[in-house]
């Protein structure tokens, strides 16, 4: 049963990040290496910490599967994890960090199981995005570094 304590992997979040940030970090450096302006986008997923236990255990019901040794709320606590990791990395490489997991509620109508989008989440994380890379002056001043002119004043 996913609630149980038995057997539970234990893991700390030095373990966790120990290959992924380096392994982000890379791959930051080689997208500026091509003169391109990288952008981070935070990590989502259908689960969330203010739905019921029959909720949670609906979203994460593929996931719990495949990783038995995780808690239910380690769904919840490991995406954190990552995206302040990542947003950290953002800011530290100078890019922008698109946080877009909290606008998009994590329900049947926006997730086909733990992380794929229907095509209403699709749109919907589209034009999150849209909204957000309008108002990010840094891509705006990275763009304009690199040469590129479709950017508009003001």
């Amino acid at each position: 049963m996913a609630v149980t304590t038995k057997n539970q992997l234990i893991y700390t979040d030095k373990d966790i990040l120990k290959y992924y940030t380096p392994t982000v970090e890379k791959l930051i450096n080689s997208i500026k290496e091509d003169r391109t302006a990288p952008i981070i986008l935070s990590m989502g997923q259908k689960i969330r910490a203010d739905h019921s236990l029959d909720e949670q255990l609906e979203a994460i019901a593929s996931p719990i599967f495949f990783m038995p040794y995780m808690k239910v709320h380690d769904f919840i606590y490991s995406l954190e994890l990552y995206n302040n990791a990542t947003e950290k990395i953002a800011k530290d490489s100078n890019i922008p960090f698109l946080q877009w997991h909290n606008e998009l509620p994590g329900n049947s109508k926006y997730f086909h199981d733990a992380r794929h989008f229907t095509s209403v989440g699709s749109k919907e994380l589209g034009s999150i995005l849209a909204r957000e890379l309008d108002k990010d002056t840094l891509l705006t001043k990275q763009l304009k570094l690199n040469g590129f002119s479709c950017t508009q004043e003001g």
